[in-house]
């Protein structure tokens, strides 16, 4: 398993959703808000399959 440069970008986007989601639901008591889910969940998804892809083994033929 080797890290390359997508994954750490990956890796990044999927930290920087968790903790825009817990940041806006901490300060702002909106833990509901439809905007912070279309954000938090934009960049989670992103950081959850760009680092399953990123990580993936290739077939050996």
């Amino acid at each position: 398993m080797a890290f390359n440069r997508w994954t750490v970008l990956s890796l990044i986007l999927l930290a920087l959703g968790v903790i825009f989601w817990v940041w806006q639901g901490a300060t702002h008591s909106n833990w509901t808000d439809v905007g912070v889910y279309a954000v938090g969940v934009t960049l989670i998804g992103f950081g959850l399959v760009g680092t399953l892809v990123s990580l993936a083994q290739p077939k050996a033929a």
